[in-house]
């Protein structure tokens, strides 16, 4: 019998103190952690690899979150996608709606809060 593999999270964001900050908090909870500096490093990581779950940064330069999230819907239909902003509106969830986030969270929030978000979104992976 073997071992379950540990859930594989990608971690989307320009800023490298919360990439860093994520993948200590939940590389020492088990998890598969892969950061990502840009969209664009997380859409190559993504057809190399299926992520069980993604948390995207909702502003960055180049390839926005939202863009991000689209391209990664296509190549993944199912993987769930928590997009990440500083800065949430009303028009800004509908967005993430539409395009089919799991989820929108505020930045700052607490370790525990996207544990539970995060653990939420891998109940419904496939």
């Amino acid at each position: 019998m073997s071992e379950a593999q540990p859930p594989k999270i990608l971690i989307i964001d320009d800023e490298q103190g919360f990439r860093d900050a994520i993948h200590f908090e939940f590389g020492t909870r088990g998890y598969d952690v892969t950061p990502a500096a840009s969209g664009q490093e997380g859409l190559r990581l993504a057809k190399e690899q299926v992520f069980d779950v993604v948390l995207c940064d909702r502003t960055m330069p180049g390839l926005d979150g939202l863009a991000t999230l689209a391209a990664l819907k296509d190549m993944h239909p199912k993987m769930p996608v928590i997009i990440v902003t500083g800065s949430p509106t009303e028009e800004l969830h509908r967005e993430c709606m539409q395009k089919e986030a799991f989820y929108c969270i505020k930045k700052p929030f607490e370790v525990e809060e996207i544990h539970q978000v995060i653990e939420q979104a891998l109940g419904k992976r496939p």
